[in-house]
């Protein structure tokens, strides 16, 4: 009885351990593919969203002071360039993502000293066709996000116009070795 009773208790752990791994490995995964669909993110299509309100749920649980614009990758079909004019006197980041929902890249207004972000995704080991003087990245998982936000204090001055044209001004482009 005790040996069955032993035996019971260690299948029940085991079951429990496997459970737990199971949902700390797929259940940010399943979150990922959840907001690919709310957002209806097609892998490789830019989306500029307008400046959200209270139905709004284009990111989850936008903030209603920020414009965003998206973009699911995948790397395989060749590395990314991501490039935006943020020329703009008002707060911005971009953010990257795994599909496990961890951010590995942030850069914003702050650190950048120039009018032009650009940054480079490979798959790759090293990769010989990366432009000059561009931030390279090689992120663990070929598919991920790109999340820009842009921030808008006013949005009927001419600085929100501005805001507006720096996120019109994104451009992900796939690029090949010649």
């Amino acid at each position: 009885m005790i040996k069955k009773l032993t035996l019971y208790g260690l299948f029940v752990l085991f079951g429990f351990f496997m459970g737990y791994k199971g949902f700390i490995h797929y259940y940010p995964q399943l979150l990922f593919l959840g907001a690919k669909y709310k957002i209806g993110g097609k892998e490789n299509t830019l989306k500029h969203a307008k400046l959200p309100d209270d139905t709004s749920r284009f990111v989850v649980k936008p903030n209603p002071d920020f414009l965003y614009s998206t973009r699911f990758y995948d790397l395989t079909n060749g590395p990314l360039l991501i490039e935006a004019d943020v020329s703009i006197d008002s707060y911005w980041s971009v953010a990257l993502y795994l599909p496990n929902t961890v951010n590995f890249y942030v850069q914003n207004s702050d650190a950048l000293n120039d009018d032009k972000f650009q940054l480079y995704l490979y798959d790759k080991e090293v990769d010989a066709c990366a432009p000059l003087g561009v931030t390279q990245i090689k992120p663990k998982a070929t598919k991920g996000l790109v999340l820009f936000r842009f921030l808008v204090t006013d949005t009927t001055t001419a600085a929100y116009q501005k805001i507006k044209q720096a996120q019109q001004s994104i451009r992900v482009t796939t690029t090949q070795c010649e």
